[in-house]
């Protein structure tokens, strides 16, 4: 049988195509997300685990939370009224709280809702929030979004992967391991301090200034010849080989914008996965 050359090219692209894909799962770290995994697929296998498989549950019960009225702009509905649209649904609800803009519920152990309380400017970070959630080429640095809706917009409304947020700020050198520096689980308190700092400075994408002798980082460099005074380019590129996160978090900052500053320990968490994950893009 004859094949086409259009067939043969079509033959090869394929092939190509599912190579990339099998070496890209190959690569994958724990904590980076595969890309291969669709947010429908995810979305499907939190309505079976907690709704016993009904399509739209999780809109249904947002969609009653989101009706329920604040007591005022920072103290939320009755805990009878939530319990009871959790039980409706059968699942545990809870009001986390609520800011200037928006009013956050948990749902179970995995989920987040927040609800806007003005529309605007609410509904646009709810918007942002769901847009930074399904962007796979984020590898998810933000927490997963898995659906929204309601109002002119139709992001009065948002459902979130619940992320746990750091506590301690010594947590953060662990996603941060590379060539160039040592092993970060061994320091000292307050080495590990310096260490973050040292990663937060390489996080700044035109970076490329020494790393100088009189700084308190120095003792953290590996004795491994660099060919020259090491800079903060080469510790840059170093981590984008080695550390997932720190890849996660450049993507992120070159592709929306986000400010390094807002890369800072009250605003990280780690997801139910273990990867880092950066709570508030502020690209609004």
């Amino acid at each position: 049988m004859r094949i086409s050359e259009s067939g043969i090219r079509r033959i090869i692209r394929e092939e190509i195509i599912l190579e990339v894909t099998r070496r890209l799962q190959a690569s994958l770290i724990p904590g980076e997300w595969d890309p291969a995994r669709g947010a429908a697929e995810e979305l499907q296998d939190l309505e079976r685990k907690h709704f016993g498989g009904g399509e739209g549950s999780l809109t249904a019960l947002a969609q009653d939370l989101a009706a329920l009225r604040l007591v005022d702009e920072r103290q939320g509905p009755s805990d009878e009224d939530v319990t009871s649209i959790g039980r409706k649904h059968g699942f545990k609800v809870s009001f986390m709280g609520a800011g200037a803009s928006r009013a956050t519920y948990s749902i179970g152990s995995d989920l987040v809702m927040k609800v806007a309380i003005r529309s605007g400017w609410a509904s646009r970070m709810n918007k942002d929030d769901y847009r930074l959630g399904v962007d796979t080429s984020l590898r998810q640095i933000a927490p997963r979004a898995y659906v929204h809706g309601g109002g002119f917009s139709g992001y009065d409304w948002v459902i979130l992967e619940r992320v746990r947020t750091v506590t301690d700020p010594q947590e953060l050198p662990q996603f941060f391991k590379c060539s160039l520096l040592v092993d970060p689980d061994g320091l000292a308190a307050k080495d590990k301090d310096n260490y973050w700092l040292l990663v937060r400075r390489a996080l700044e994408p035109d970076v490329k200034d020494e790393v100088r002798v009189g700084w308190p980082f120095v003792n953290l460099i590996l004795s491994k010849p660099v060919g020259g005074p090491l800079t903060m380019r080469a510790l840059r590129a170093d981590l984008s080989r080695y550390s997932p996160a720190f890849r996660n978090l450049d993507r992120v900052i070159r592709k929306y914008g986000v400010a390094t500053m807002e890369v800072r320990e009250d605003n990280l968490g780690i997801g139910s996965d273990g990867r880092l994950v950066l709570l508030d893009s502020s690209i609004f």
